[in-house]
């Protein structure tokens, strides 16, 4: 470079200089046009301008993003919009709330394990919520969790639906738990707020085995999580998915998008195992899952098992059934019967008949063929079991049989207090004729259980 290009480089150097500080004064503004620096002069700089830049703050959306937004989140730009909006502030430190609760509900006691942070990001959280039985009531079985409502106290005490999700997950016996996530989701236009008094409103289907016969009912509980305060936040920006929805289970199809506001979705896939119904292809052997187990007790003396893939009953190892007999001294006015009814106990439906023998030990002159016309077995005003006999005895100690089996019982067992009711025709003679006259009577049985193993 030449001694002239040198000495007018040397000359703007000067000129520059002496505009920034001239005589030991900073210029009436240091301005670099740049919105997210800091410009100052002063006498540490030597009366220069400086600029620094400011931390966090960009121009990738044409205008600084800085900002605070309540205790929990601030400004930043949005990648995918390029607009400034609400984020998590970084590094903040998130708690993790898991509180128990038990409720009796039928004879039914559940277990409910509520987890979710704090604050809750309603863009990204879940609420997770894990249900299991300690005990059932009575002949409860296949009790299914059919939805789950969430609602709670906003700041004006109104009441808010929060969450309210179709669940149906089964809790088939005290070792299964039912474990499940809801998104909390409401209107709101607020970027955060608090919740208090929240309250979980379950839901649940079930069948129960009344006397043998098996009914499916619903019921509902509510639970209140006590000294809760729910703080929720709302933010702004764009969400992206998770690395990955796979939620290990082949009976769901696993999704994630703008459509399911990039939460993972899992649906059902109808036909499957693992799609939390039992299709009628599947049953307690093919698909534990769907059906629910095909072990454990079945009542006092039933057991289940698998048989040729069919979930099957049979009687438990050491069930002994005890024979039982009943006399029954009758007398019947113009005729006396001496009878005699056995059964076992317990009383299996599939191979058991009530034993019934009839014995006319005396009678009047008058009276001729005495027939036992029909018999049956009453749980209360139900009928059991009935059977036609149409037998008959016409001279002292003449003795007829019958046996009454059970057909109509479906349940596994049914435990209960049974009669004996007998329909008896005579014949009886008067100066006008001989007649055929009707009678019939009940015999209380005692208590005992009727079972029903669907393998020898």
């Amino acid at each position: 470079m030449g001694r002239r290009a040198l000495t007018a480089i040397a000359i703007m150097m000067l000129v520059f200089l002496s505009a920034c500080g001239e005589k030991g004064e900073c210029p009436a503004s240091c301005s670099d046009g740049n919105p997210c620096t800091t410009d100052y002069c002063s006498k540490d700089t030597n009366f220069q301008c400086r600029s620094t830049p400011i931390p966090g703050c960009t121009l990738e959306c044409g205008v600084p993003c800085t900002g605070a937004v309540g205790q929990y989140m601030e400004m930043k730009c949005d990648p995918a919009t390029k607009q400034c909006a609400s984020d998590i502030k970084a590094g903040l430190k998130i708690s993790t709330s898991s509180l128990t609760n038990e409720m009796l509900s039928m004879g039914n006691k559940f277990k409910v394990i509520t987890t979710f942070s704090q604050p809750f990001n309603m863009k990204k959280d879940l609420f997770n919520i894990e249900m299991s039985a300690s005990q059932f009531g009575r002949g409860i079985s296949d009790v299914k969790i059919k939805s789950v409502e969430i609602t709670g106290l906003n700041a004006q005490r109104q009441t808010v639906t929060l969450g309210d999700s179709i669940i149906n997950r089964y809790i088939w016996s005290t070792e299964t738990k039912a474990n499940f996530d809801m998104r909390i989701n409401f209107p709101t236009s607020e970027d955060f707020g608090s919740f208090s008094n929240i309250k979980l409103r379950v839901s649940y289907d079930y069948k129960q085995e009344i006397s043998g016969q098996v009914q499916s009912k619903s019921a509902a509980f509510e639970i209140t999580l006590r000294g809760v305060t729910f703080a929720w936040l709302n933010p702004g920006i764009t969400q992206s998915c998770p690395a990955s929805c796979d939620d290990n289970n082949l009976g769901t199809a696993d999704t994630c998008d703008a459509s399911t506001d990039y939460f993972c979705v899992h649906t059902p896939v109808p036909g499957r195992c693992g799609n939390y119904v039992c299709d009628p292809s599947e049953n307690k052997c093919t698909c534990e899952a769907d059906c629910g187990p095909c072990t454990g007790e079945a009542g006092q003396y039933l057991q289940f098992l698998c048989h040729d893939n069919q979930c099957r009953t049979m009687i438990r190892q050491g069930v002994l059934q005890e024979p039982t007999s009943i006399a029954d001294d009758r007398n019947m006015n113009f005729f006396h019967l001496q009878n005699t009814y056995r059964l076992n106990s317990p009383f299996n439906v599939n191979a058991d008949q009530f034993q019934l023998e009839f014995k006319l030990y005396n009678k009047q002159d008058a009276v001729g063929k005495v027939t036992v016309t029909e018999a049956k077995i009453l749980d209360l005003n139900k009928e059991v079991a009935s059977a036609p006999v149409m037998k008959s005895m016409t001279n002292l100690g003449d003795t007829i049989a019958a046996q009454i089996p059970v057909t109509t019982f479906v349940g596994h067992e049914s435990d209960s207090t049974y009669t004996l009711k007998v329909y008896v025709e005579y014949e009886y003679t008067t100066t006008a004729g001989t007649e055929t006259r009707k009678i019939d009577y009940t015999k209380p049985l005692g208590r005992f259980t009727l079972i029903n193993p669907t393998l020898p």
